[in-house]
């Protein structure tokens, strides 16, 4: 249902697919996490609600990057997604692949990711 009710930018369209697949293969736990990320609700609503619900997915060209070190143990550079949960919008940098925005969502779920996107 979230991907049914998702706008998705035309330069969004390759990385909103990485999400999708990333997201299918992740536990209704991190699906849930996600969601309160992108938009402060770790569910979708029900009944009523649910049909005037919208969600956006746009290309982030100017993003940050953390860097593997030994405190943080990433396996590669994380870019950082963000959010902006007023309008249910999740900005993703232009990953190149599903392992490379696993490590970018998880990491930018735990910096928070709010900001100017």
């Amino acid at each position: 249902m979230w991907k049914a009710k998702t706008t998705v930018d035309e330069e969004a369209t390759q990385v909103a697919d990485l999400l999708w697949e990333w997201l299918g293969a992740s536990t209704e736990a991190k699906r849930a996490q996600v969601l309160q990320f992108a938009t402060g609700a770790n569910r979708l609503p029900s009944g009523p609600q649910l049909d005037s619900w919208t969600f956006s997915i746009e290309r982030l060209e100017s993003f940050s990057t953390v860097l593997p070190t030994a405190s943080n143990e990433l396996k590669g550079p994380a870019m950082l997604a963000r959010a902006s949960t007023c309008s249910k919008t999740l900005h993703l940098p232009p990953y190149p692949d599903v392992e490379a925005l696993g490590r970018g969502i998880e990491f930018s779920i735990m910096d928070g990711g709010f900001g100017n996107a």
